[in-house]
């Protein structure tokens, strides 16, 4: 990082101020109180000041005490532009009343947002405030007090190398020792008691079975935060309650309020009421004999007009219901008609039947039972024949006839007599008769069986069973059977066709039958039976309806004559029913009418009753309301459920906060370690050599870095390798040191990169050999960094030979 200008309108005594910077050395010469320091301070808080500044903050007060101007100021400012790898940026801000800062990018880009620009700053800077205060902008007395402050430390154990180590951190304002007990007793502070893993209270003692001492921050705002969760259930729970009852109680009031209104309406004309319903009742009886005489009055000339109407329809009934008997006797005559002629075609369709069934017999051969046995007896004994002979197995085979002048002739079983010839060859089962003319006869048999006897036999009996087929004109004894089968039903449906004539004829005969169709032969089709029947039916019922029509009114007018004897009288009652209905007409005309919405006195006496025991349960309802408003009020808490939702919603990020701080302490905690761990004694060795080099350099090789021994003190060793504790050191010697510590420390944290380093005059107690040594280290050492020089001696800034800068 290289600083390349900076420039403020306003800064302490600083006013309007513009300066360039150059590589390697830049002198800020001028005398005590030119605003050398005022120049350095305000690159620095350019650099890494926050631009808001807080009043309860002892340094933020310190630094507006010292920089904004006195008395009319109201702002303070600085701009500067640094090379970073080649880079330029630019960071400008404001103090005071006008507050801003500003980030200006190498592409051009602006970023004005606090958050985004701190945190760019950061991390192009590379290192914290601290680092900035006590080494790079570090006066040389705050080194030589940081060497002291880390000496003086009861806590110092190790080596050089971990001195430095110790120094490094101690001049980037992070006193070690006291930083892991803060670490330490801050975790323990926010994190005690609380599991952090499962993010619950350990061993889950929750709200419900809470420690009661060594309770961390966190445990101590998640027991705060569900004490108010509790409170806040329990008072909704409660409020919503005596909302309920508040809702419920306001609902009733308004509906006494109608009751009260509405029974003092009804209250206010119940009596003449109640008179209404004692004097109603008669006036409905008087409306209603009038009513009833008006009625008799016009219906009684009316029902005497309906019972000569009744006679005169009754009258008609009964002529038409004759006419309708006459009609139907003809539809007897004319179903009677009907039948005979289907008799008669039926008879006739079965003799006709019986004459086809006749010509059909005629046709067939006549075969006879007697003649069925005698072809099965027949059949049975040719079987018999038949099977005697062929109980048996004969094969055989003609080899050679020499006498061919005679045939050689065969008979097997029942067949015929076949001539053989040589090779030839013949099978048989029970007989076989061989014949070569009259040179040989031979006969064979396979039993005793006389098969010439049972041959002939055979044979005569087929020729017997052939004839008795032939005779009966069929071929085999099934036809036989299957033409005897056939007589059989012909003649037994025959006889079935006579039985069912003789039954349908009865005693008539056909020739009666048709008689009797002839006298019924001028007949004509009338209406259908059932038609008649229906009609007739309908006349009966209308008959009996006017006969029962006719002694109801003969029975209405026996009364009326009863009651009334005369229409005359009639009229002369219903003037007395109406003089007397006058009278309570007048009556009631005087009393408050009942309203619309009531049938009856007695109902609006009811209604009346209801409403007001209604008045009275709700009376009661209310006051028990009332009285559970007041023991709920008790039970209610100071706050209300809105009150502690806003404090719980306090609570719960009172406890989201102290849980993130608790992570973040954890994450501080890990870092902490990790790092020590990182910068061991190993990781100085770089430091130590370089130290060893600068100091022995500045004291022209009489001083060299030694040991510290178990007092825990620094021993320099001199050209002679003679120790020497480092407070006996003269001061120009004790510069040399605090200088080349902090070249070193400064090299150390830049590494390979180059860097700015602003020394005051640092060589002011040096002797002149010591100071040309230290003036020769600077300036080899602003070959790779920047350094910002401040001094009052032109001496000084002659040896340094940089770029001037004058206040």
């Amino acid at each position: 990082m290289m600083i390349k200008s900076f420039e403020s309108e306003r800064f302490a005594g600083l006013k309007d101020k513009k300066v360039s910077f150059d590589e390697g050395i830049n002198i800020v010469f001028g005398p005590n109180e030119a605003g050398k320091s005022t120049l350095v301070e305000a690159i620095y808080a350019t650099l890494v000041k926050q631009v808001k500044l807080k009043s309860n903050n002892k340094q933020d007060k310190t630094f507006k005490k010292r920089f904004m101007p006195y008395p009319h100021g109201d702002f303070i400012n600085g701009k500067i532009y640094i090379d970073i790898e080649d880079k330029r940026y630019g960071i400008e801000k404001y103090w005071g009343s006008k507050t801003s800062l500003q980030l200006e990018l190498p592409d051009g880009q602006i970023i004005c947002d606090d958050a985004k620009a701190l945190a760019s700053i950061s991390e192009i800077t590379r290192f914290a405030e601290g680092t900035f205060d006590n080494i790079l902008f570090a006066k040389q007395q705050h080194i030589k007090e940081a060497i002291k402050t880390i000496l003086e430390d009861s806590d110092t154990t190790e080596t050089l190398s971990s001195i430095l180590r110790k120094v490094v951190m101690e001049l980037d304002g992070v006193p070690i020792e006291k930083l892991k007990k803060k670490i330490e007793d801050t975790c323990q502070e926010y994190l005690k008691r609380w599991d952090i893993e499962n993010q619950s209270p350990e061993n889950n003692r929750g709200i419900h079975n809470p420690y009661k001492t060594d309770v961390g921050e966190i445990l101590k705002a998640y027991y705060e935060k569900e004490e108010i969760r509790q409170d806040i259930k329990k008072v909704e729970s409660l409020e919503e309650e005596r909302s309920d009852i508040a809702k419920k109680l306001t609902a009733e009031e308004l509906e006494i309020e109608k009751l009260e209104k509405r029974i003092e309406d009804m209250s206010k004309i119940e009596g003449e009421v109640l008179k209404r319903g004692m004097i109603e009742p008669k006036k409905q009886v008087l409306e209603n004999k009038l009513q009833t005489l008006k009625e008799i009055s016009t219906e009684w000339p009316k029902e005497e007009i309906r019972i000569e109407q009744y006679n005169s329809d009754i009258e008609q009934i009964q002529n038409e219901i004759t006419t309708l008997e006459e009609e139907q006797k003809i539809a007897k005559a004319f179903e009677q008609k009907l039948a005979l002629e289907m008799l008669i075609k039926k008879i006739e369709e079965k003799q006709e039947r019986k004459n086809e069934l006749q010509q059909k017999l005629d046709e067939l051969p006549l075969v006879k039972q007697e003649d069925i046995t005698e072809l099965e007896e027949n059949k049975a004994e040719l079987d018999r024949i038949k099977t005697t002979m062929e109980a048996g197995k004969i094969i055989g085979s003609v080899i050679n006839v020499k006498d061919q002048d005679h045939d050689l002739w065969v008979t097997t079983d029942l067949g015929e007599r076949e001539r053989l010839i040589k090779n030839s060859t013949f099978k048989a089962n029970g007989y076989v008769r061989v014949e070569l003319g009259e040179l040989l006869e031979l006969e064979l048999k396979t039993g005793e069986q006389d098969f010439t006897t049972l041959r002939e036999k055979y044979v005569d009996l087929q020729k017997l069973n052939n004839n008795k087929l032939s005779k009966l004109q069929v071929d085999s004894l099934l036809d036989a059977k299957l033409n005897f089968k056939s007589i059989s039903n012909l003649q037994q449906e025959m006889k079935l066709l006579d039985s069912q004539i003789k039954e349908l004829l009865g005693d008539e005969t056909i020739e009666g039958l048709k008689e009797q169709r002839q006298s019924y032969e001028s007949l004509k089709a009338p209406r259908e039976m059932n038609v008649i029947e229906e009609e007739k039916k309908n006349l009966h019922d209308k008959e009996i309806d006017l006969k029962i029509k006719k002694q109801s009114t003969d029975a209405k007018l026996k009364k009326w004559i009863s009651d009334y004897e005369e229409t005359d009288k009639l009229l002369d009652e219903m003037i007395d029913v109406k003089v007397a209905l006058k009278s309570i007409v007048n009556q009631l005309d005087k009393l408050a009418k009942l309203p619309e919405e009531f049938e009856s006195a007695e109902a609006f006496n009811k209604v009346l009753t209801e409403l007001r025991q209604a008045l009275k349960e709700k009376s009661m309802l209310c006051n028990d309301l009332k009285e559970s408003l007041i023991e709920i009020g008790k039970d209610m808490p100071e706050y209300s459920s809105e009150e502690l939702i806003s404090i719980f919603k306090e609570k719960e990020s009172r406890f989201k906060k102290a849980l993130k701080k608790g992570k973040s302490l954890l994450k501080i905690r890990e870092a902490f370690y990790k790092n020590l761990e990182e910068v061991d004694s190993e990781s100085f060795v770089p430091l130590t050599k370089l130290f060893s080099e600068y100091l022995s350099e500045l004291t022209l090789g009489q001083y060299k870095s030694g040991k510290i021994d178990d007092q825990f003190n620094i021993e320099i060793i001199n050209k002679n390798d003679s120790d020497m504790p480092i407070h006996l050191l003269s001061m120009g010697t004790h510069d040399s040191v605090a200088l080349a510590l902090r070249l070193s420390v400064v090299a150390f944290l830049y590494r390979d990169q180059s860097g700015v380093l602003v020394l005051d005059d640092c060589l002011i107690d040096m002797d002149e050999e010591r100071r040309n040594a230290a003036v020769q280290l600077i300036k080899r050492f602003s070959t790779k960094h920047q350094v910002i020089f401040t001094t009052c001696s032109k001496e000084t800034a002659e040896l340094l030979d940089g770029h001037i800068i004058n206040m």
